[in-house]
C-alpha cells in the first residue's frame, strides 16, 4: 500500500497504477481514495455476468469503446458483511466518476419510459445508495460531493421517496 499525505495529493491520472490502495492520512484515520474509472468496477461486472444478475436497464444500454459494445453497467449497492472488502481502491469510485454516474442515472435512465416506473426507480434507488456508499468509505466532504448530495435530495423529493 502506497501512503500519501494532504500535501502530497495529485490529480487521479498522475497517481501510481489502480492495484495499489491510495491512502490519505491524517492525525487518527485513512481514507481510501477510489481509482475505478467506470461507473461498475470491472470485477463486478465479470461477476455479475457470470451470476447472470445484470439488470435490464443495463442490458439494453450500450457504451461504444472503440469497436467493442459492453453493457453500460452501474455498481450495485452492497451491504458491508464478514468476509467482504468494501473498500478497495480499484472497487471504488472517485468524485469525477460519481458525477457522471449521477448524470447518467438521472438524465438517461430515469426518463426511460419503455418500463415500469417501479423497475426504473427501484435501479435508480439502489445505485444512487452505491454512489453515497462509495463516497461514504472515501470521506468525500468536497463542494463537489454536496452537488452529488443535492441530486439525491431532489430526485428523492420528485421520487415521493
Amino acid at each position: 500500500r502506497m501512503l500519501v499525505s494532504h500535501s502530497q495529493t495529485a490529480p487521479l491520472s498522475s497517481r501510481p497504477d489502480a492495484q495499489y490502495t491510495v491512502q490519505l492520512m491524517t492525525e487518527d484515520w485513512a481514507v481510501v481514495v477510489g481509482t475505478c474509472r467506470l461507473m461498475c468496477p470491472q470485477t463486478e461486472v465479470d461477476r455479475r455476468q457470470a451470476e447472470r444478475r445484470v439488470h435490464v436497464l443495463e442490458t439494453n444500454v450500450l457504451q461504444t469503446r472503440g469497436d467493442e459494445d459492453r453493457p453500460q453497467m452501474v455498481k450495485e449497492y452492497r451491504r458491508s458483511a464478514a468476509g467482504t472488502e468494501l473498500c478497495k481502491a480499484d472497487d471504488l469510485r472517485p468524485i469525477e466518476v460519481l458525477e457522471k454516474t449521477m448524470d447518467y442515472l438521472l438524465d438517461r435512465i430515469l426518463k426511460r419510459d419503455d418500463l415500469k416506473r417501479e423497475i426504473v426507480h427501484s435501479f435508480v434507488e439502489d445505485r444512487i445508495r452505491s454512489v453515497l456508499q462509495d463516497m461514504t468509505i472515501q470521506r468525500l466532504h468536497c463542494v463537489r460531493s454536496l452537488g452529488i448530495v443535492r441530486q439525491c435530495f431532489i430526485y428523492f423529493i420528485y421520487s415521493e421517496y
